[in-house]
């Protein structure tokens, strides 16, 4: 019994230990800890995040590169092949017709035409396009008018959407001379200076008046260089007069109303533009330079006087003798062409007018116009009924022939004061 009662709270003290051990949800480590005082170490566990992807390497971000390079390089492609199929078989023309045609008020009929880019970068396949016939309606709804135009089209490629190329307008421009009419080819492209196309407008206005017209497209935009109007149909004209190849604009400046529209006495006038590398300049007779030879300047400013009292045969002798001296520049020589040009349309138009005495006086040719008088008895001369008024052009316009007679022989009288037959002339008048 004594060994039982000692025993008893061994046993219950052995099991209390062994509860403890197996129930107590913490680690060995930790229960020793803590059985002797000590905190246990804080475990850290790494943190898990769901969806993130590992950082793409350098091998990764250069395939991805090529890839994206190489798309690019067959899309451009794609739009080369495209932008070539159209330039090779355009729209058909008719397509851009109609379309134009749409968005008009009152024009019923344009002219299309082909256009040489002259080497205008990456210019693609291009049209010109332009209204014809009048700008105004004849009917009885008459309507507001609509402007003349010129206006330049590209073939574009042939877009997804579609699938096959159009026209797309790329510039447009009001013509500044203001034609009512235009003929089906009253435009046409030409040559005038390199890196732009140019256009040539020839319209009418009015009863029987001309407009002219000078355009230039440089690959952006339409662009108005000159314009003129004439009186009579044929404002301009491109001539290249001084033979290399670039031609000069000529504008018709005659006066046709001497007596009346209709009657048919004029006094023919030219002005001339040329290319001077940068504009179009207008030429102009003038002096020469103070470093011309005395002789040469000499001889240009007795040209200059005579041609400021309308003797142009006085003044192209004179412009002679300036060349026969062997000095030469740009002045002289476009003095030369101008003064030959205007001299041989005043000749010229003795025998095509229908009142040849002012011919004769309007070129200058006043020994000549004397000469033609003298097929008249002077009685005849002197008679406002006498033939060289009745039945001519002049015969409603007797006062008119007086004042045209004293103009332009009072002038060339102050030129030169011994110039008998205009002072006849003049005496007449």
């Amino acid at each position: 019994m004594r060994y039982s009662s000692v025993l008893f709270p061994v046993a219950l003290i052995i099991g209390a230990m062994a509860l403890a051990a197996c129930g107590g949800g913490g680690s060995e480590d930790e229960s020793s800890q803590a059985d002797f005082g000590v905190e246990p170490e804080e475990r850290i566990e790494e943190p898990q995040v769901a969806g993130v992807a590992e950082e793409p390497g350098a091998a990764d971000v250069q395939a991805e590169a090529a890839r994206e390079e190489a798309e690019a390089r067959a899309e451009a492609q794609a739009e080369a092949q495209a932008v070539a199929q159209a330039e090779a078989e355009p729209p058909p023309v008719e397509d851009l017709r109609a379309a134009v045609l749409a968005g008009l008020r009152v024009f019923e009929e344009v002219t299309i035409l082909e256009i040489d880019p002259l080497g205008l970068p990456d210019a693609g396949t291009l049209r010109a396009v332009h209204a014809t016939g009048m700008g105004f309606s004849l009917g009885p709804d008459g309507g507001a008018p609509e402007a003349h135009f010129l206006a330049i089209y590209r073939a574009e490629a042939a877009s997804t959407s579609s699938g096959r190329a159009a026209w797309q307008q790329v510039a447009r421009l009001e013509l500044e001379s203001l034609p009512d009419f235009l003929v089906e080819d009253a435009v046409r492209q030409v040559e005038i200076a390199p890196g732009e196309v140019w256009f040539e407008v020839q319209g009418f206005t009015g009863a029987h008046s001309g407009v002219y017209e000078l355009i230039s497209y440089d690959g952006t935009a339409l662009e108005t260089r000159l314009t003129w109007f004439s009186p009579s149909p044929g404002a301009g004209e491109l001539s290249d007069l001084d033979e290399d190849g670039r031609p000069e604009v000529l504008l018709n400046a005659t006066d046709p109303f001497v007596f009346c529209y209709a009657c048919g006495v004029w006094i023919p006038f030219v002005v001339v533009y040329r290319w001077d590398g940068a504009d179009l300049m207008r030429v102009e007779i003038e002096a020469l330079p103070a470093s011309a030879p005395a002789e040469a300047r000499a001889a240009v400013d007795r040209a200059l006087a005579s041609v400021r009292a309308d003797l142009w045969r006085d003044a192209l002798a004179a412009i002679e003798v300036a060349e026969q001296t062997g000095y030469a520049d740009e002045t002289l020589k476009w003095n030369a062409i101008l003064v030959r040009t205007i001299t041989e349309s005043r000749l010229e138009s003795i025998e095509q007018g229908a009142y040849p005495l002012l011919g004769y006086v309007f070129a200058g040719e006043y020994a000549e116009a004397v000469d033609f008088l003298g097929q008249y008895a002077p009685e005849e001369i002197f008679n406002f009924e006498g033939p060289l008024i009745v039945g001519t052009a002049a015969q409603s316009w007797v006062n008119v022939l007086g004042g045209w007679l004293v103009n332009f022989a009072s002038r060339a009288v102050t030129a030169q004061p011994d110039l008998a037959s205009a002072h006849f002339l003049l005496g007449l008048g």
